[in-house]
Parts: structure tokens; sequence; C-alpha cells
């Protein structure tokens, strides 16, 4: 891990690697199989990847998301969130005016040192707080 940049993937990207298009699915698959990134993920993530897969039903049966939930710990360093990153989510809501989802989903990549955030939601190439880059994959 020490040579590896540390980098936060966003629930979208996580559902693109599984559900998405072949191109979707090949730029993340790509971007994981770097050798220079070190890749992480937040129950949070993964909360709302259960989440989309039901409203949106990609999933054959539930036993099959949770092979897909499966994978996700084998492919990813799964984090948890605590009260001290949900009071960093507040103030980055307030400071960049995101939602407090993806405002979460920023203060989590910064207390785990991740240098950028692999998003298709939110601003590319957006720098926060001069330490975390936000980069669209899929641009």
């Amino acid at each position: 891990m020490k040579d590896k940049e540390q980098v936060f993937i966003d629930t979208n990207v996580l559902v693109y690697s599984i559900y998405g298009t072949p191109e979707q699915k090949e730029k993340v698959a790509l971007l994981l199989k770097s050798q220079t990134v070190f890749p992480l993920i937040s129950l949070q993530v993964l909360k709302e990847f259960t989440n989309t897969s039901f409203k949106k039903k990609f999933h054959k049966t539930t036993a099959e998301l949770k092979q897909h939930l499966a994978q996700c710990k084998q492919s990813f360093v799964v984090v948890e969130i605590g009260l001290q990153t949900i009071f960093e989510a507040l103030d980055l809501k307030e400071q960049y005016y995101y939602s407090f989802y993806d405002s979460l989903i920023i203060a989590t990549a910064f207390e785990n040192k991740c240098n950028i955030l692999y998003s298709e939601d939110l601003q590319d190439g957006q720098i926060i707080r001069k330490k975390l880059k936000i980069v669209n994959p899929f641009k």
C-alpha cells in the first residue's frame, strides 16, 4: 500500500462496475486493476449500492446481490463512518453546498487520507480543501 495512492470510490462508480455498460465496466475495471491505486469505499457506499440495486431492480435475486456485496469486500477496503466524520460532512456541506450524503462521502475520503475521489455525480476536477481531487472516471 505504501507505493499506492489511496482513492475513494463513490456509489455511482461501484454501480457502473457491476451494472453499467460494457464501456463503463471496462473503465472501472482498468481503474481498479491499476497498480498505483488502493481503492476504498465506505459502509455508506455499500448501503447506497444496495438501495440502488433494489430500486432499479438490477439484481435477479437477493443471493445475487449478496454475491456482489461479497465481491466488494474482496475488491475494496471498506471503512466505517464515525460521529467525527458526520461533523466534518456538515462543515463540508456548508462550505461547498453539496448534499449531506455527498459531503459524507467527501468527509470519509478525507478521513482516510485519499487524494482522489472517483465520482460521476460531483464536479469533475474540483479540488476540495487543496487535498482531494474529484475525478469523473467516465470522461
